[in-house]
């Protein structure tokens, strides 16, 4: 069986999370692993360097406070049914809070509304995602003012974010 790309990567992690760590074999829940392919799976994450690489990993996506809800769609499949509730909250002549804002930006706050509210929420689920928000829609009217100027390594989401885009690293482009 041929898996490519982020479901390897993700099949990976899921593989050392839950059975190297735990100290379980796999081959009751995935039956296409051969033997010697685990022991050799096995020996590759049991590694000091492996270790380290995990616990660096780690500790980066602990870093992460605003998660999103997409699974591993990805924003380009998000955006046509956030711009098709957008038209349609136009229709009934709704506000709406990002008119104005960089698709970057939008794109990056429907990504993080969630399938399913929790009991009491009315947006987001995490209250950091809606004071990130609130961020936004003030860096939005200081732009209407002219206050402020996107450029594309410092546009509205970076500055809402508080940390800069990563230098030499290409914005927007599909790997696909």
């Amino acid at each position: 069986m041929v898996i490519a790309g982020k479901a390897l990567h993700s099949l990976r992690s899921k593989l050392n999370k839950n059975y190297v760590q735990k100290g379980k074999t796999p081959f009751e829940d995935y039956n296409f692993i051969k033997h010697h392919v685990w022991e050799e799976f096995l020996k590759k994450m049991s590694t000091e360097e492996a270790k380290a690489k995990s616990e660096k990993f780690t500790d980066i996506a602990k870093q992460n406070t605003l998660h999103h809800h997409m699974g591993m769609t990805g924003y380009a499949t998000k955006r046509p049914k956030s711009r098709q509730e957008e038209r349609e909250a136009a229709e009934v002549r709704l506000e709406n809070p990002f008119e104005g804002v960089d698709e970057r930006a939008r794109d990056f706050f429907y990504a993080r509304r969630p399938k399913k509210l929790k009991e009491g929420m009315n947006k987001y689920n995490e209250p950091q995602t809606k004071e990130a928000e609130k961020a936004l829609l003030m860096i939005k009217a200081t732009k209407e003012q002219g206050e402020f100027q996107p450029r594309r390594d410092h546009d509205e989401l970076t500055k809402t974010l508080g940390n800069p885009e990563h230098r030499g690293h290409v914005l927007g482009v599909s790997s696909r």
